[in-house]
């Protein structure tokens, strides 16, 4: 469980809105003793477009990390939330990026109802015909005397 506290301001540069947030930890009941985080949205303008920096940082303390093996543990740790992170950005980028991009008109697809949807698969087509077909065989094998 965790306890924050958050602190928010929007205003106007040059007309422009500008956001901050900053949030600290209050209480966590593990592995946490204390944490601090700054979100600061900054907008610009540029010759009539509109250039926006989304700037995020956090520092954490926890007691978790110290003791005998406290190196081992912090490099285990720094190491997977690095990685962690750039995975982070990376995925936030390409949404921000397709989400930036112009939406390209498709054609109208064609919802088809019944079983033919079923069967456009090549391996649900195939098990078909193998049951059918071992269906067939033992219809024709029991009727023989």
């Amino acid at each position: 469980m965790t306890i924050t506290h958050t602190a928010s301001i929007s205003f106007k540069d040059n007309n422009i809105p500008q956001f901050l947030i900053a949030t600290k930890g209050i209480y966590a009941s593990r592995y946490v003793d204390s944490s601090m985080a700054l979100i600061i949205l900054v907008r610009e303008s540029v010759n009539d477009a509109t250039n926006a920096y989304l700037v995020f940082t956090n520092i954490s303390r926890s007691s978790s990390l110290s003791g005998l093996f406290g190196g081992l543990k912090r490099s285990i740790v720094s190491a997977d939330s690095e990685g962690r992170v750039k995975e982070m950005l990376l995925e936030s980028r390409a949404k921000l990026e397709q989400a930036a991009k112009p939406a390209i008109p498709t054609s109208p697809q064609v919802v088809e109802n019944g079983w033919g949807r079923y069967f456009r698969n090549p391996v649900v087509l195939a098990a078909a015909v193998l049951i059918a077909g071992l269906a067939v065989y033992f219809l024709l094998r029991r009727r023989r005397p």
